[in-house]
Formats: structure tokens, sequence, C-alpha cells
């Protein structure tokens, strides 16, 4: 397989405005960019329903600030829904990532959840509406935007990649579009739950 590499431009949770658990609306306002459509950071975080405890139903924030005591992220199911006005995503939960290669080739972007860095998920329970339920808690979101023989390449809106070492992406930088093996960007998905987002 050729390489194949959408020319979507990075954008950085850090920079015009510090988007701490901002990953989620970054990686959907530059797959929506590719597509025409114009729609940042701050509208989305500003309009996506939001949920104090349950991600399947709204944002989980604050954006800014990092807490213990909750499942701080949003599930495909509300963004798909959030963006029917602006643009038809697809929730393509449950996808392998040879599906997902299908939608690349198809010139479509992937809003990707998988586990942050490391490969092993990370499981703990949070109170959600008054019940305990068990999370992946390592997960972060990244943009799918190409695909060769051996790697898969994303654009990390947190971090930027010079070598062996990821620095956080304090301003846009082409170092944030990192390449990954495939079989460990395929168990970092699996195990993060087969969550994404088509755009």
């Amino acid at each position: 397989m050729n390489k194949l590499l959408l020319n979507i431009k990075p954008k950085s949770q850090w920079f015009p405005y510090f988007y701490l658990l901002g990953c989620e609306a970054v990686s959907i306002s530059m797959g929506l960019k590719y597509k025409g459509v114009k729609l940042s950071v701050r509208k989305i975080l500003d309009e996506i329903p939001k949920h104090k405890t349950n991600p399947y139903k709204g944002f989980v924030g604050p954006k800014r600030i990092l807490m213990t005591d909750r499942h701080q992220t949003v599930f495909p199911n509300v963004v798909v829904d959030y963006l029917k006005p602006y643009y038809q995503a697809e929730d393509g939960t449950g996808k392998s990532m040879q599906e997902l290669e299908k939608a690349l080739i198809n010139n479509h972007s992937v809003m990707l959840y998988a586990t942050h860095l490391k490969v092993e998920p990370l499981l703990r329970k949070f109170k959600v509406e008054g019940k305990l339920l068990e999370f992946v808690s390592n997960i972060h979101i990244t943009l799918l935007v190409g695909v060769d023989d051996k790697y898969y390449y994303v654009i990390d809106p947190l971090w930027a990649k010079f070598g062996f070492i990821h620095i956080p992406a304090l301003i846009p930088l082409k170092q944030q579009v990192i390449k990954v093996k495939k079989a460990k960007l395929e168990k970092r998905y699996d195990n993060a739950g087969r969550m994404c987002v088509i755009i």
C-alpha cells in the first residue's frame, strides 16, 4: 500500500486557548475543517451537551482542570448528535482498524479513542448518576489521518514527537503528525473500547 496521508493541519489543545481536557474538541475541529466546515474548538466546547458524570450524555468536564472523581470525556454518540446541524458524522464504534482504513481511503479522518501513550488499559470505577461504572481511564483522542503498509498516522492535539521524545504541542506543529506501528495502535484502540467518530 502506498502511503496515504490526508492534508490536515494540526491544531493544539494548548494554543491559542488552553484546554487540558480538549482533545475531543480539537480532533473534531481539525476533521471538520478538512471537510470545509469551520467550527472552532472554543465553539464546540461551549455548545456540546454537558453532563456532570455521564460521558454517554454529555461532555464531562471541566475542560481545563483534571478531576479524579469523574471520567472526563465525551463519547461518540454525543459527538455525532451534536454535529448533526453542521455535518453528518458517523459513530464508528465497534469498527475494526481495517474498516477505518477504508474510511481514510474514502477521504474521511477518524476521531480515535485509544489508550494514552502506553498500550495497557487502566480500569477505574467512577460514580455515574449514582451508580459505579468501570471505564478505561487512560484514554486520549487523536485524529487518524493516514496509513501505509507498516504504520498509521495520527494528529495528536496534545503532543508533538521529536525522535523518541514526546513534548507538549504548545503551538500547532507538523511534529504532531505521529506515526504509530499498526499493531500497536490497533491494540490501543481495542483496549479503549473501539470507540471512534468518522468525519
